[in-house]
């Protein structure tokens, strides 16, 4: 997989200058850690890294390889910078970037964020819900297999009686984004752009799946998908006949 990267987030705050002196950001070169301070975490399952300045430093600019990504305004500064990516456990300094997320801070205390996409060779601002949409694309994909044996690093499941019938209610914790659906070698469902398995609820005949309902999610929307068993293969059906079917193994 292409490392894909997401928002890089630029904190700015205003203050009088101190004793560290003004210092621009080049997230192409080394860091001067007398000056700013780059840490490495995971956060939603995604590895980042973090840039903060010194106690005694202001950042006035955010650059990468010459390109300026943010500059101070009147008493402005940049008071944290985060990068994240898909895959792979470290971001180098010399990789390329797609995403910034950028904080700024105001010497009375206000705090504005920013969020960037390097598009075309050229850093754009682009809205929050965008850099939503991106940081879900950038968590770590997973699939759900109902005839599989049970992830529990990936899958919670609860067992219940709908209508009469055993179901297994399989939900992904927080940190996965479950794109493909399957029953062994069988492909129920695919994730289409930014599409993710929300949870999915398996009913059961004779111990084995016979009915799915499967959740998806889309940004703030959802949709649900039905799937009968007939014979070996799975068939879509719609919301009407899938109950209609559900009915006769009551």
């Amino acid at each position: 997989m292409v490392p894909f990267y997401t928002p890089i987030v630029l904190s700015v705050l205003i203050y009088p200058l101190v004793d560290g002196g003004i210092v621009t950001l080049d997230l192409s070169a080394e860091v001067d850690a007398s000056k700013v301070v780059r840490s490495g975490y995971r956060s939603c399952g995604v590895a980042h890294f973090n840039y903060k300045p010194n106690i005694d430093t202001l950042i006035v600019k955010v650059v990468d390889s010459g390109k300026v990504i943010w500059k101070t305004k009147k008493e402005e500064k940049c008071s944290s910078l985060s990068i994240f990516r898909t895959c792979g456990t470290a971001i180098k300094t010399n990789e390329t970037r797609a995403i910034v997320y950028l904080t700024v801070k105001k010497k009375k205390g206000g705090i504005r964020k920013q969020y960037y996409q390097l598009l075309n060779e050229e850093w754009k601002v682009i809205p929050y819900l965008t850099y939503l949409e991106l940081f879900a694309k950038a968590l770590p994909e997973r699939q759900l297999d109902v005839s599989a044996q049970l992830d529990v690093e990936v899958f919670k499941t609860v067992e219940q009686v709908f209508f009469g019938v055993p179901v297994v209610i399989y939900m992904s914790f927080d940190v996965f984004r479950i794109t493909n659906l399957l029953d062994g070698n069988a492909i129920l469902w695919r994730a289409k752009g930014h599409e993710s398995l929300d949870y999915v609820i398996v009913h059961l005949h004779n111990e084995s799946p016979k009915f799915i309902q499967a959740f998806v999610k889309l940004d703030y929307n959802y949709k649900i998908i039905y799937f009968e068993k007939r014979g070996e293969t799975w068939a879509l059906v719609t919301k009407e006949v899938f109950f209609e079917q559900l009915e006769i193994f009551e």
